[in-house]
């Protein structure tokens, strides 16, 4: 850059291209911060970078708040910020000790949210944020993109006025996980089922014309606990979200929080015609009365099935992996339309042995059944690593592509040996 202008004397695509570099750093926002005082052509973007995550309240002000200082430096420093409610993109919030997080949201106002993730809501909790308050937060965002709920503990008619009041008209993606859904304020309640009584009223409010906004994802996991709630959230024509052009979903099986495929009956039939991206976790769990579910998503392009074995973290009572994939094969069979398939075997401990047989033999059938489809990739998720294997069509045998390791690969055992000290004394 010459002295005697601003003008930036690298295309403004490059530039930002070295920002979004730094930006993917182990540290970026050392680095981001950098490059906010180096040149004026890097500031904008860099700003934009190190500003897009903000997580409220931050970790700061959740430890002097729980030592019982005061936080008021922090909120104050962040309402200072130049531009701050239009540079967040991400908007991580954690309701929790409860109190918190109310006096951040009444300080700042933000507009241009597109992504927000909420974790560990507890509407009960003394001093919680209500429910009506962040309905309010998220309205302001008209460019919400994605809502992820997570670990919630709410009451029904306080989940369904959050969402219904939020005006989440552009809305495409919604996660929710592990929400404890009850019946009423007591504590015990969210063991009960949902009855109609619960939600009839709500859905009787919601007269006139209702702009439900359309999803083109959907990540559901112990959530849906009878039809009740499903007719509410999806059925309903007056429900809070249409799912009808659904592009992508993923359902969580797990035995140990009773929640079965057939759960998920309802919501599949309203989106299974056009659903391109189908995920399924805890396959293992699911049963032969319900595995046709599988076959009725006609139009999928993509599948991926995780499976658990009998190792760290799977419930010792599931079928067993071989069992688990003889109930998929035959629903993956009639998927006409079906080019990429994902196999994940997680702590299987005969892992190996199901690649060759039977696995192998399913696989040569459904390269038979479907010339369409183009890529099949086994991933065997271990304790400290994972492999990833390919099908190839020609040899029609799986071939190892690559082990990768979680944290730092182990030293080989011979370099340990060869440098460990000898004890002495």
């Amino acid at each position: 850059m010459s002295a005697s202008s601003s003008e930036p004397l690298l295309p403004v695509e490059l530039i930002h291209s070295i920002v979004d570099i730094c930006a993917e750093d182990d540290t970026p926002v050392d680095l981001l911060k950098t490059l906010t005082l180096v040149s004026p052509c890097l500031r904008p973007h860099a700003r934009k970078r190190l500003w897009e995550h903000v997580f409220l309240p931050p970790k700061r002000a959740t430890c002097l708040a729980q030592q019982g200082k005061e936080y008021t430096e922090i909120v104050e420093g962040l309402a200072a910020v130049e531009n701050l409610s239009a540079l967040v993109k991400y908007l991580h919030l954690n309701p929790y000790p409860p109190g918190i997080l109310s006096h951040f949201l009444q300080k700042f106002h933000f507009v241009e949210v597109e992504h927000v993730f909420i974790q560990g809501y507890n509407a009960r909790a003394p001093a919680a944020t209500s429910p009506r308050v962040l309905a309010h937060f998220l309205s302001q965002n008209s460019d919400l993109h994605t809502l992820d709920l997570s670990s919630a503990r709410i009451n029904a008619g306080a989940l369904f006025e959050l969402l219904s009041q939020s005006r989440l008209r552009v809305l495409r993606t919604l996660r929710l996980n592990y929400l404890r859904i009850s019946t009423g304020d007591d504590e015990e309640e969210h063991l009960q089922e949902l009855t109609w009584d619960a939600v009839s009223d709500f859905l009787l409010t919601r007269s006139g014309r209702i702009e439900r906004p359309s999803l083109q994802t959907l990540s559901l996991n112990t959530v849906l606990s009878n039809d009740t709630f499903t007719y509410a959230f999806f059925t309903h024509p007056k429900s809070l979200f249409d799912i009808s052009l659904l592009q992508k979903l993923t359902l969580h099986i797990s035995r140990s929080t009773n929640q079965a495929l057939f759960d998920f009956s309802n919501v599949i039939d309203l989106c299974c015609l056009s659903v391109q991206t189908l995920l399924i976790h805890g396959w293992q769990d699911v049963t032969s009365s319900e595995s046709y579910l599988l076959g009725k998503f006609q139009n999928v392009n993509q599948v991926e099935l995780v499976i658990h074995g009998s190792g760290l973290g799977s419930d010792l009572n599931a079928q067993s992996p071989e069992t688990s994939l003889s109930l998929a094969f035959p629903q993956l069979l009639i998927l006409t339309r079906l080019r990429k398939l994902t196999i994940r075997l997680r702590f299987c401990l005969n892992a190996m042995t199901i690649l060759n047989d039977p696995l192998s033999g399913m696989l040569r059938l459904l390269c038979r059944q479907l010339p369409g489809i183009q890529e099949i990739s086994i991933v065997v998720d271990g304790f400290t690593s994972y492999s990833v294997f390919s099908w190839n069509q020609d040899t029609q045998t799986l071939f190892q592509e690559g082990r990768k390791y979680r944290g730092q690969q182990p030293l080989d055992l011979l370099q340990i040996l060869m440098t460990a000290k000898p004890r002495t004394g």
